[in-house]
């Protein structure tokens, strides 16, 4: 018991991991506001970081009755090289458009132009600065080991049932020897 108090004080003890592989990320924001004519909305990027992301746009119109339904909403994506990648969301629900995309393949500054097509009105658009971390980087690269280790578990296993069975049996032993003494001293006593 005086050993695992030891080894768990020893970790308690221990400073935390630091390290440029270790910090948390710089928070950066994954949802914006918009403005388009009398359309109002936000845009949400999950999970923000090069790679596939899912861009959801959600507008709501300000007049009522809305003077027409949206019929599409094309999102376009400008790049920190200048790349530039033009895309129609999908419906996803009531006001709300959502588009997977690997287009956000570099982090950096972005652009992300929305536009509201509706029939017999001029295109709504909303343009917004957009920031894309970096990946992470890693100073050291995990190690990965493919050995198994259930050989040494199975062993590291039988080795401590047999420990234990032998400090048992040695209790039980020691148990008996006490009573025996305590029985026979009582017989002494009890004679005299």
């Amino acid at each position: 018991m005086a050993g695992v108090l030891v080894a768990t004080a020893g970790l308690v003890s221990t400073h935390q991991a630091s390290g440029p592989q270790w910090r948390p990320p710089e928070p950066v924001a994954t949802q914006n506001s918009l403005t388009a004519d009398d359309l109002v909305g936000t845009v949400d990027v999950r999970p923000n970081l090069p790679g596939r992301n899912f861009v959801t746009v959600s507008l709501f119109d300000t007049r009522r009755p809305a003077p027409a339904p949206i019929q599409a909403v094309e999102v376009l994506l400008r790049g920190p090289g200048g790349a530039v990648a033009s895309r129609t969301a999908s419906p996803a629900g009531p006001s709300s458009y959502l588009l997977a995309t690997d287009d956000l393949a570099t982090g950096g500054p972005w652009t992300i132009t929305v536009t509201a097509v509706r029939p017999g009105l001029v295109p709504a658009t909303a343009t917004l600065d957009w920031t894309v971390p970096p990946a992470a980087v890693f100073a050291r690269q995990p190690v990965y080991s493919w050995s198994p280790l259930t050989a040494y578990t199975g062993w590291l296993a039988i080795a401590a049932l047999l420990l234990g069975g032998a400090a048992l049996g040695l209790v039980v032993s020691r148990t008996r020897r006490t009573r025996e003494r305590e029985s026979v001293s009582v017989a002494v006593v009890s004679r005299s």
